[in-house]
């Protein structure tokens, strides 16, 4: 199994290896892909036919200059695609809806929210609070509670 990621917004803590779950909706057939002790493998944009990417921007690399004006020979530069692996170590659902203009998660308090944020990879803003987590939420119709599932895991 794998799990791959495109958000800019997570990369830097993907490449630092401190985002340590995913957030995904819950399959329609009600049971989560994957259990506790199983090794997935975490890639940045599984599906591209590029193995190289840049750190600043995460775009594919594919010419000698890149569009960040990078020279390729700079390996500090760009990462591969293939992240490493993971092991998971929970699995869990949680149900959100749309509140005051931001997700709000049954059960969860506040803190508790942008903890799971920070274990999502996002960093907080000026105000302290996780507006990237709200943005990248807010894709999903959330007028009515959805179902989603928490895989988290320790980098192998």
């Amino acid at each position: 199994m794998a799990f791959s990621f495109s958000a800019i917004e997570i990369l830097p803590s993907l490449l630092n290896k401190t985002k340590c779950q995913t957030i995904r909706p819950l399959p329609k057939n009600g049971i989560p892909r994957t259990k506790v002790g199983s090794v997935h493998k975490l890639f940045w944009k599984q599906r591209s036919k590029y193995p190289l990417f840049c750190r600043k921007c995460g775009n594919q690399i594919h010419t000698r200059i890149h569009n960040c004006l990078f020279p390729l020979n700079e390996t500090k530069l760009a990462f591969p695609k293939l992240l490493g692996t993971g092991t998971i170590t929970e699995v869990f659902e949680i149900e959100m809806w749309v509140g005051n203009d931001a997700p709000l998660i049954k059960g969860y308090r506040l803190q508790d929210t942008y903890e799971l944020a920070r274990r999502d990879g996002f960093l907080p803003g000026d105000d302290g609070k996780y507006r990237g987590f709200y943005d990248y939420f807010m894709r999903y119709d959330l007028s009515t509670p959805k179902r989603f599932v928490v895989y988290r895991w320790e980098w192998d």
